[in-house]
């Protein structure tokens, strides 16, 4: 059957002379053979920084239009490209219309919106609006930490390459939490965050954040605690278990660390024991057997001193903790994501 849109009555389509008439068909769809062509297919879905696939224009029939080409299609965050033109001619089946373009790509994602997707149990980004701040933030729950010793958080431009965000920066600060971070042996964990050093001065690494328990009986200390020297002559994390008869095990980040620019660390652990640091997305060290000593209720977790190591100098951005191992290809994301690599920041 073929369908017709209202037109006129006909006697309005007729026109007569004295000699002849002509058939006005404007307004009516193409007859014997089919109307107008369908339009074309829609354009592939385009995932956010990819263009989708185009859609094709339908041939039209005798006497009507070619189909449209590929009309518009959502992506991710993108959308996608408009039909094109109907083509064709009376008396002959015309042409599809040009093709719609494809999806565009949809706006890349922010380092924050990547370590949420992660989705850790604490992440401090170190936001605060004026030049100094004496309490630390939970950016997506409720702990909080507040300076107990030392002057005020100092302020300075953040780690993340084209974003206008702060970091903290230590000068013999204690910031101590309401939450103790505390890992039951066997628990995987991920110790993910940006951290320059101050130059000059004593290369003793000071302590970039802690939690230990005193064992009096063995006149140590169990838990962990990292640890970054000044002129970044140092950086190590060590995992302390000799309350469970295991040894301290420390992982290292095989060279200095840059004074003038951030580094970006990740110290993950399977929950089997393994232990691994990563140093601008790549793995550099490792140990396989460093477990975890509960420190127990009742021990804080502190950022800038440790009963270890002498009070850390410089800056520290992004702080997140998991209670999961990252994979690889998670910390590499991360890492370029920070350094506004090209191409690194499609969803």
């Amino acid at each position: 059957m073929i369908r017709r849109r209202p037109t006129a009555p006909l006697a309005a389509l007729l026109t007569l002379s004295a000699c002849s008439f002509t058939l006005d068909f404007s307004g009516v769809e193409g007859e014997a053979g089919g109307g107008a062509g369908a339009g074309g297919g829609v354009g592939g879905q385009g995932a956010a920084g990819v263009p989708g696939a185009s859609g094709s224009g339908s041939q039209g029939g005798p006497i009507g239009g070619g189909g449209g080409g590929g009309g518009s299609s959502s992506g991710a965050s993108g959308s996608g490209g408009g039909g094109g033109g109907g083509g064709g001619g009376q008396g002959a089946g015309g042409a599809g219309g040009s093709a719609g373009g494809g999806g565009s790509g949809g706006a890349p994602k922010s380092y924050a919106e990547a370590v949420r997707d992660n989705e850790p149990f604490a992440y401090f980004r170190f936001e605060f609006p004026g030049p100094t701040s004496n309490q630390v933030v939970d950016d997506i729950g409720s702990a909080l930490g507040n300076v107990t010793a030392g002057p005020p958080l100092g302020r300075e431009s953040g780690a993340i390459a084209g974003e206008t965000g702060s970091a903290a920066h230590f000068d013999g600060t204690t910031v101590t939490f309401d939450e103790g971070f505390d890992f039951a042996p066997g628990s995987p964990y991920t110790f993910e965050f940006w951290v320059r050093p101050d130059e000059g001065g004593s290369p003793a690494p000071g302590a970039v954040f802690s939690r230990l328990a005193p064992d009096t009986a063995l006149s140590d200390f169990h838990g962990y605690f990292c640890a970054a020297g000044r002129g970044g002559a140092l950086f190590n994390f060590q995992a302390r278990n000799v309350l469970l008869g295991g040894t301290n095990e420390t992982v290292n980040a095989g060279g200095p660390l840059p004074t003038g620019a951030f580094t970006y660390v990740a110290i993950v652990s399977d929950g089997d024991k393994a232990l691994k640091i990563y140093i601008d997305g790549q793995q550099v060290d490792a140990r396989a057997n460093a477990d975890l000593a509960s420190t127990g209720d009742g021990v804080a977790f502190v950022m800038g001193v440790s009963q270890l190591a002498p009070d850390f100098r410089g800056a520290v951005d992004e702080f997140a903790i998991y209670a999961k191992q990252l994979p690889d290809s998670v910390i590499a994301e991360h890492y370029a994501i920070g350094r506004n690599a090209p191409g690194a920041r499609a969803r």
